[in-house]
């Protein structure tokens, strides 16, 4: 995430430590190691990127650019569609792609790590911004499995807070923040330990189906649609999809699914007949049909799955470069067709959460919207706005850098906002740890911003 606002500056960087990887403009590596997924943010270029080894090296990196009062941009895995680990002239990046070693102690067939889908997803990232994974319809959000994190702070100190601290202590609370909201804005977060989730099936097997669909003329493509939506599918199934608009040809709609459910083949079939009446599409999930070990679905099916968006990351893919998140409350009107345009490439992709994520209270963690369906889609942000909650519910793993700066803060957390800024004020009083999407400071409670977001929030209420 960018540390603050930095304007252009001749920033002198040398090498942060002895024997500390440091990449800059003219080095061979320089291109690969500021490589980010959106085409757009291709230009922004660092004046170095350093890749500590230890924590020691990141306190030292830490203090000498607060010392020497230079920007910087965190970086984790690099998955940010809208460039969040992108990095401008005057900034050092702070990539922490050598650091990265996952641990899994004890059997795990049977087990889930309630993590992300794409295999480009980054670990800290996803947990940082609450996390919605294939199973959050049954184990919740990916931060309600954080146990323990390692964070250095503002501060230079190694702090390590977890789970069972006081949640009116200052370690409780900044573990608080980092589950849903800790992305950039408290500190460079070193180390996540997660519980593994145990499948319900006695068998420890998943299911896995993608599919294409594309309708007929004959199809009532609406009360399909409205059906499928409002169907009371359990907590063991989760369904994404992914409506394919091709506006040079109205005519061409197609539905994308990715179902993930905790059972076996047989149980599977019989939720898909309970709930699915078209005929075509029933036929459609019911094809291809495998039972995986909870360990095989994670390291070989899950990547396959979602191949084709991995590919799409790539230096040559100009997809992904508009977008836009909104949480929504499921309902069955939702997921309408926008013509934007004469040729013009639309998907609206709705990631299926709720259920078990929902069981708790939206103040549990950072990250408020919990009974939502996520929706990710490209040059449709403004018709779309509308619908989320309170009208501008937004999800921060996928940062819209078009929200102000007065709005992004509502947008993410919602009125956890306010407790997000205690916190920082806590750990970060100097806002080291600053960017134009992160947390802020305090601020007069009778700010234009706060008034509109209450405002919002009580009409939103008293229509729905």
């Amino acid at each position: 995430m960018p540390l603050r606002n930095a304007k252009p500056s001749n920033v002198k960087v040398r090498r942060a430590r002895k024997g500390v990887p440091t990449y800059e403009l003219g080095d061979p590596e320089y291109e690969f190691v500021t490589h980010t997924a959106n085409p757009l943010h291709r230009n922004r270029l660092p004046d170095c990127v350093v890749q500590p080894l230890t924590t020691v090296d990141v306190q030292y990196i830490v203090k000498q650019a607060k010392k020497k009062d230079i920007a910087s941009t965190i970086k984790i895995g690099g998955h940010s569609y809208p460039g969040s680990s992108a990095s401008d002239q005057g900034y050092i990046k702070l990539d922490l792609t050598n650091m990265n070693q996952p641990l899994v102690d004890g059997k795990h067939d049977g087990y889930v790590i309630n993590g992300g889908r794409c295999p480009t997803v980054g670990v800290s990232g996803y947990i940082l911004g609450g996390g919605i994974c294939p199973f959050t319809r049954s184990f919740g959000m990916g931060c309600d499995t954080l146990l323990e994190a390692t964070i250095v702070t503002a501060d230079e100190i190694v702090h390590t807070v977890t789970r069972d601290d006081d949640p009116e202590s200052s370690e409780g609370k900044l573990f608080w923040a980092l589950c849903g909201a800790g992305q950039g804005s408290f500190g460079v977060v070193l180390e996540l330990k997660m519980a593994v989730s145990k499948l319900k099936n006695k068998e420890g097997k998943v299911i896995a189906v993608r599919s294409t669909w594309f309708p007929k003329e004959s199809d009532d493509v609406p009360a399909i649609k409205s059906a499928f939506y409002s169907a009371k599918w359990s907590t063991q199934m989760t369904i994404d999809t992914i409506w394919l608009c091709n506006t040079r040809d109205e005519a061409k709609i197609g539905v994308r699914f990715s179902a993930y459910y905790d059972g076996n083949g047989e149980d599977y079939l019989k939720e898909i007949n309970q709930n699915i009446y078209n005929t075509s599409l029933k036929e459609l999930f019911g094809e291809r049909i495998v039972d995986r070990t909870s360990s095989d679905w994670l390291g070989n099916i899950l990547p396959i799955t979602w191949d084709e968006e991995a590919k799409r990351s790539k230096y040559v893919n100009q997809t992904f470069s508009i977008f836009g998140s909104f949480a929504f409350e499921n309902r069955p009107s939702y997921g309408e067709k926008y013509k934007n345009g004469d040729g013009s490439s639309v998907e609206v992709s709705f990631i299926h959460p709720g259920t078990t994520a929902a069981k708790k209270p939206s103040t549990a963690t950072a990250f408020p919207w919990r009974d939502v369906m996520q929706n990710l889609c490209r040059s449709i942000r403004a018709k779309l706005r509308p619908f989320s909650i309170f009208a501008e519910a937004a999800f921060v793993n996928f940062p819209n850098e078009a929200t102000p700066k007065t709005a992004h803060e509502s947008a993410y957390y919602g009125t956890n906002r306010e407790k997000l800024r205690e916190v920082k004020k806590m750990w970060d009083k100097n806002n080291f740890f600053g960017w134009d999407q992160g947390v802020g400071l305090p601020q007069p409670d009778l700010s234009i911003a706060a008034y509109i977001f209450k405002l919002k929030r009580e009409i939103f209420v008293l229509f729905n």
